[in-house]
C-alpha cells in the first residue's frame, strides 16, 4: 500500500510543523467504503492537504483527482495511520481484482505494492499473522496471473532497482512465480503454495543483525559466514512459528543451494535441489545483479543475463535457466492493456 517514507510539509489539522508520510497507492481507493485513514495530496508549495477525511468515503471529485494524478501515484498517508492504509487494501483486494472496470495495469500495481508493504512488515514482525498476510495477497497475485497471463509482464515491469530486503524478496517472488509458470505446467503444481516460498525465501535475513543486513558496503568473511546462515534461519522460524507448508520451507532452506555443489547451507547438487529452489535460485541470483547497492550499480538486464550464462551456469539448472532468458526476452513485448 506505501514506500518509502518521506518528510516534507503539510497542511491540516497536524499540530506538528514537520511529519513523516508514506506514499499512498490511489487505485485502492476504487472502491465504495469509508476510508479509516486520512489521504492527503501534495501541493506546489510541497506541503500536504488533506483530500478525505478518514470515515468518509472519497466524492466524485475526489476520485477524479485520483485518477488524474496518473503513473505518479502520489497520494500520502501519515505513519501513524500506515497499518490502517495497509488493512484497508487487504480489505479492497479482491473486490479490486476481479472488478472487470479496473485496468490490468491497476490491478497488477495494487498487488505488487500491497506485496511489497507486507513483505516490509513481515521483515519487521515475523509472526505467524505476517506470514499468513502475505501468503494471502501471494494467493490473489497468484489468482490473477491464472485468470489472466498477460499480468506476469505486467508484474515484471514492476521490480523495484533499488535494493532493500523486503523488495528483493518481491522481486524475486515475481521472477520466479514467472518462471513456474512458464516452466511449469500450472494445473499439476500448487502455484500459490509455491509462491509463497518464493516471496519467503529471505525471510531467514530477519533472524540475521540489522548491521550486517544495511552494511553500506561489502561484506567482510566473518559477516559473510553469518549472513549465510539465513537459509536455515528462515527453515527454523517457519517451523516455530507453525507456519508454511515442507514445500515453503525447502524453498527458504535451499534457494542458496548450486547445481555444481558448492552452495549451502548443505551443499546439495543437482535434483537433490528441490525443482523450486533451483528455480528459486535463479530468480535470486538475477535480481541481485539487476539491484542497485551502495556499493555497487545495477547491471542492465542483458548483461546480468551474459554474466549467469558465462560466469555462473554451473549454479543453475540449465533447463529451467533456458525458461528464463526466453521469459525475459518476451519481457520486452508492449505491455498488457485492459
Amino acid at each position: 500500500m506505501t514506500g518509502p517514507v518521506q518528510v516534507t510539509r503539510h497542511e491540516g489539522d497536524i499540530s506538528d510543523p514537520r511529519k513523516i508520510y508514506a506514499p499512498l497507492f490511489p487505485d485502492f481507493l476504487g472502491v465504495h467504503r469509508a476510508l479509516t485513514f486520512d489521504a492527503y495530496q501534495r501541493t506546489e508549495e510541497n506541503k500536504l492537504k488533506v483530500v478525505c477525511n478518514a470515515g468518509n468515503e472519497l466524492n466524485p471529485q475526489q476520485m477524479a483527482l485520483c485518477q488524474e494524478l496518473g503513473k505518479a501515484k502520489r497520494l500520502y498517508v501519515r505513519m501513524d495511520q500506515k497499518d490502517e492504509a495497509i488493512k484497508f487494501a487487504e480489505d479492497a483486494l479482491p473486490e479490486l481484482l476481479t472488478d472487470p472496470q479496473v485496468p490490468l495495469e491497476s490491478k497488477c500495481g495494487m498487488v505488487q505494492n500491497l506485496t511489497t508493504s507486507l513483505s516490509a512488515e513481515l521483515f519487521d514482525k515475523p509472526s505467524a499473522e505476517n506470514i499468513r498476510r502475505q501468503k494471502d495477497t501471494v494467493t490473489a497475485m497468484v489468482g490473477l496471473t491464472l485468470r489472466n497471463p498477460a499480468a506476469i509482464r505486467g508484474l515484471l515491469g514492476l521490480t523495484h532497482h533499488d535494493y532493500y530486503t523486503y523488495t528483493h524478496s518481491v522481486n524475486v517472488g515475481i521472477y520466479a512465480l514467472s518462471i513456474a509458470i512458464n516452466h511449469l505446467n500450472p494445473a499439476e503444481h500448487n502455484l500459490s503454495e509455491v509462491a509463497s516460498g518464493f516471496f519467503l525465501h529471505d525471510i531467514g535475513k530477519s533472524q540475521v543483525a540489522l548491521e550486517i543486513i544495511n552494511k553500506n558496503g561489502p561484506l567482510n568473511e566473518e559477516e559473510w559466514a553469518e549472513m549465510r546462515k539465513h537459509p536455515e534461519r528462515g527453515f527454523e522460524l517457519l517451523e516455530r512459528e507453525k507456519s508454511g507448508t515442507p514445500i515453503v520451507r525447502l524453498i527458504v532452506g535451499q534457494h542458496h543451494e548450486r547445481m555444481d555443489g558448492r552452495g549451502y547451507p548443505e551443499g546439495a547438487t543437482g535434483e537433490e535441489i528441490h525443482l523450486y529452489a533451483r528455480i528459486c535460485s535463479i530468480a535470486d541470483a538475477y535480481d541481485a545483479l539487476t539491484t542497485k547497492r551502495s556499493y555497487k550499480a545495477a547491471l542492465p538486464p542483458f548483461k546480468a543475463l551474459s554474466i549467469m550464462k558465462e560466469e555462473m551456469c554451473n549454479q543453475f539448472d540449465p533447463d529451467i535457466f533456458k525458461t528464463f532468458v526466453l521469459m525475459m526476452h518476451n519481457q520486452q513485448m508492449p505491455q498488457p492493456q485492459k
